[in-house]
């Protein structure tokens, strides 16, 4: 069951459009729910900027996939929820959901930065959501608070390996992709690791 704020902005898909148009500050929809994202700490930024430019030099020949950042919403078609993930990899160019720019639906890999404010959705409804969505192949959970990454692969159909790396001198290496993420890169200058 997902978890659902008491006192919850629901609205048709249509309506959440509509609504998107109208304010400073994307928000995501699930469940005919609008979230209000949560704010994000220098952590947090430092974290994500250093996973989107490790994995935009990492993939840098390898023209097929573009590294995108928080900006940009993806479509979960199997729940029919719309996330605005911290990075995500994708085919380039994307399958773009209605014809819209700021929201494609074919992510191959999606990262969130772990708060503990966005831990229960980031480990629970958004793990089945993207877990769920036939194109994703690679889930990085990374903790903003301590060296922690989880990582889930697919593999054969939709069987899904599990890792957790919790040492500054580990990496995960993302078969879907080719790329090896170092931690020591990924909390550079961060309140985790500062070299």
């Amino acid at each position: 069951m997902p978890f659902i704020p008491k006192y919850a902005l629901r609205m048709t898909e249509e309506e959440y459009f509509e609504y998107e148009a109208l304010v400073d500050r994307p928000n995501e929809y699930a469940y005919d729910v609008v979230y209000m994202r949560h704010g994000k700490n220098a952590n947090h930024n430092i974290i994500s900027t250093n996973v989107g430019v490790l994995l935009g030099m990492s993939l840098k020949n390898q023209s097929d996939l573009a590294v995108l950042g928080s900006q940009i919403r993806v479509w979960l078609s199997p729940v029919n929820t719309f996330r605005f993930p911290d990075v995500l990899v994708t085919k380039w160019q994307p399958d773009l959901y209605k014809d819209r720019d700021d929201c494609i639906m074919n992510p191959i890999m999606l990262v969130e930065i772990v708060s503990p404010e966005t831990a229960l959705i980031d480990r629970q409804d958004k793990l089945h959501e993207y877990l769920s969505t036939p194109s994703v192949m690679d889930y990085l959970l990374i903790s903003e608070d301590d060296c922690c990454v989880e990582h889930y692969s697919r593999h054969d159909s939709d069987d899904w390996l599990y890792r957790i790396r919790t040492d500054i001198d580990d990496e995960i290496y993302i078969s879907s992709i080719d790329c090896t993420l170092l931690l020591s890169i990924i909390y550079s200058n961060s309140d985790i690791y500062d070299e």
